[in-house]
């Protein structure tokens, strides 16, 4: 696995954040958090 920085990690957790946001919750089966896995 290649090294992850700091900016690509906020990103993606903007990302997140405006998805529960728009949802008013999250389901984590649901979520492909797999994109944010390199």
């Amino acid at each position: 696995m290649r090294y992850i920085s700091i900016l690509e990690i906020i990103i993606a957790m903007k990302k997140i954040f405006h998805c529960m946001k728009d949802r008013g919750t999250i389901s984590l089966d649901s979520f492909d958090y797999r994109k944010y896995v390199i």
